[in-house]
């Protein structure tokens, strides 16, 4: 209250006009209650847990580039995106330098982010028990709106040459795989991917 007379009316001004949030109630200043904020408090003694993550990771999440080394620190491979300068192809960094890199390379070069590894694994079977994530494959997405998810080789499935998806991989100017996996993914489902969306988790250029 500002001033005038004891006629409250929430949310409102007594006789009308600026009107605000409020319930409508009719109360009298001078012998109305006084305010008591309240707040519930959760009665325990651990701190809340944050909510579980999604168990699959976005995409970049896990990549790397066995063959690339970073332009400003060296580190041998790149985990996670790798981000290569489209005027200097040779020139790769890592995430953590990449905040450095308007200042330690020229400042008008645009850098091309790639999240996925240049390394063509869809030629390579994979043993099982591999743990891999699910990928997209230049312009194709994985079926089922899985990329990014993690998981293991449950069993490989060489492709049959001659076959309907031989022939239709070729007819399309796709390259072809050597074949698809079944994958047990961390969501605790079984998957059929193809080579061509999948990548070993791999960390160092040793392994």
């Amino acid at each position: 209250k500002l001033g005038g007379c004891d006629s409250m009316v929430c949310g409102q001004n007594f006789h009308g006009g600026n009107e605000q949030p409020g319930c409508g109630t009719k109360f009298n200043w001078s012998i109305a209650e006084a305010y008591v904020a309240t707040a519930t408090h959760l009665e325990t003694d651990e701190p809340t847990k944050p909510k579980a993550l999604c168990q699959h990771a976005v995409r970049g999440a896990g990549a790397f580039h066995p063959f690339i080394d970073c332009s400003l620190c060296g580190s041998q491979g790149i985990a996670g995106p790798r981000f290569r300068c489209i005027h200097c192809e040779s020139f790769s960094i890592c995430s953590l330098c990449e905040p450095q890199a308007s200042t330690l390379h020229s400042e008008d070069h645009v850098f091309e982010i790639m999240y996925e590894s240049d390394q063509d694994w869809s030629q390579v079977p994979l043993p099982v028990d591999t743990p891999v994530r699910i990928v997209r494959c230049n312009d194709r997405m994985p079926p089922d709106g899985l990329e990014g998810f993690l998981g293991a080789i449950l069993r490989f499935r060489p492709l049959v040459r001659g076959s309907v998806v031989h022939r239709h991989a070729i007819a399309i100017g796709q390259g072809v795989p050597v074949g698809d996996y079944d994958i047990a993914i961390s969501s605790g489902r079984t998957v059929n991917v193809s080579a061509s969306f999948v990548e070993p988790l791999v960390d160092s250029r040793e392994k």
